[in-house]
C-alpha cells in the first residue's frame, strides 16, 4: 500500500470513529426509558455475599447504578473509573449483571476485576431501567433523582457529572 492510501485510509477511519463518538454523545441525553429529572425507580439487588441492596434506603448518598455484563470488556474498562469515583467521592456504586450469570461466576467476575461495590443480578431492575445495551451508568444524586443516564462514561465525565450533582 502506498503513502496516500494508507493516508486516506487512515482518515477515513478517524471521521469514523469521530462521526460515531458524536453520535453515542449527542443521543446520550435521551436513551429509551427512565429519564434524567425522573425519581429513580426502586431497585432491589442480592449481591454476590449475600447483602440486599434497596435503593430507598440510600436517600442522603449519590448513587451510581452501573448495568454491566460478564462478558463486557468495555464495562470493564469502565471499572477503573468507578474504583477511582469511589475512592475519592465516597459514593455507592452498585453494579447490575444483566447476563444471567450465576452467583458463583458472578463472584468470581468481581474478584477478577477488582470489584470491591456490590455487584449482583436482578432481572426487575433492568426491565424498570429499560436497559438495552451495555455499559448503562445511572446517575442518581442525593434525593432520589436521576441526574445522568448514558452509556460508557469515562472518568473525566463521571467526575464532572459527581460534582455538578454533589
Amino acid at each position: 500500500m502506498n503513502t496516500k492510501t494508507t493516508a486516506a485510509l487512515m482518515l477515513t477511519l478517524i471521521v469514523g470513529i469521530s462521526a460515531f463518538a458524536y453520535w453515542v454523545t449527542s443521543n446520550r441525553s435521551a436513551p429509551p426509558g427512565v429519564n434524567v429529572g425522573d425519581q429513580a425507580v426502586e431497585m432491589k439487588l442480592n449481591d454476590t455475599s449475600g447483602q440486599t441492596f434497596s435503593l430507598s434506603t440510600q436517600r442522603g448518598k449519590t448513587v451510581v447504578l452501573d448495568f454491566v455484563t460478564t462478558t463486557c470488556s468495555v464495562c470493564v474498562e469502565e471499572f477503573d473509573a468507578l474504583r477511582q469515583l469511589q475512592v475519592q467521592k465516597g459514593l455507592v456504586i452498585v453494579s447490575v449483571n444483566v447476563d444471567g450469570t450465576s452467583e458463583s461466576d458472578l463472584l468470581t467476575f468481581a474478584k477478577n476485576n477488582k470489584v470491591s461495590w456490590l455487584i449482583g443480578n436482578s432481572p426487575t431492575a433492568i426491565d424498570n431501567y429499560k436497559v438495552s445495551a451495555v455499559p448503562t451508568l445511572v446517575v442518581v444524586d442525593k434525593s432520589g433523582t436521576i441526574r445522568y443516564r448514558g452509556f460508557y462514561t469515562s472518568y473525566e465525565q463521571l467526575i464532572q457529572i459527581i460534582n455538578a450533582n454533589s
